[in-house]
């Protein structure tokens, strides 16, 4: 029954409030950057290589805290270019690493389950 109500619930929102804006980073100052991400909680900012201008734009989502994350992932610093900053800091989501049991990150050994 639970499950019916929070169904209904969010098929009444509307398609706007789900909806996630689109900036051009490298068209603004940071502050306002930043600002955006901040006062929108994520938003995707689109930019130039500078390597390669005539390659297509290069994007992301861009998120103001972990809350803004999905299951799974964790808030990264990362850095756009802006009009006055060529490394403005922002934060992005990135899929969590999660230590294996038996100590270490990955390879093999250690005990699964307290079992050898």
């Amino acid at each position: 029954m639970r499950l019916l109500i929070l169904a209904v619930a969010l098929a009444t929102i509307p398609g706007s409030a789900l909806a996630i804006s689109e900036y051009y980073s490298d068209r603004m100052p940071c502050q306002q950057v930043q600002s955006i991400i901040r006062d929108e909680g994520a938003a995707i900012l689109r930019y130039r290589s500078r390597t390669n201008p005539s390659a297509p734009d290069l994007y992301g989502r861009y998120v103001a805290h972990g809350a803004y994350c999905l299951v799974g992932e964790v808030p990264m610093q990362a850095f756009v270019p802006a009009t006055d900053n060529a490394q403005c800091p922002v934060s992005t989501c990135v899929n969590q690493v999660m230590p294996r049991r038996g100590g270490g990150f990955g390879g093999g050994g250690g005990a699964v389950n307290g079992v050898n």
